[in-house]
């Protein structure tokens, strides 16, 4: 499967790791999306990704008190958005 970044997503891991700065949550977060990419990228089975009830094309994944939402399109992934848990579903899907 091909991994596509859109530039709202970069935005989004710019602010958090801007917020979170000296913690280790943003090495975390960079780890965690290096990790997806590597997985989506080699194998067609998608670890650590949720499906999204509601939509079928719409997974999320967990990095500790973060959410990446994730959108499946064809035979490629787009990284959507990353925010805080508490916002996350107020703006994905």
């Amino acid at each position: 499967m091909k991994v596509v970044v859109r530039n709202s997503f970069e935005r989004d891991v710019r602010k958090v790791t801007r917020k979170e700065r000296g913690g280790g949550a943003a090495r975390q977060i960079e780890q965690t999306i290096d990790e997806l990419k590597s997985s989506i990228e080699g194998t067609s089975s998608k670890q650590n990704i949720f499906q999204l009830s509601s939509v079928k094309k719409l997974g999320d994944a967990r990095v500790g008190d973060y959410r990446i939402g994730l959108r499946v399109v064809g035979d490629s992934v787009e990284f959507v958005k990353l925010s805080h848990r508490r916002d996350f579903y107020k703006h994905f899907p």
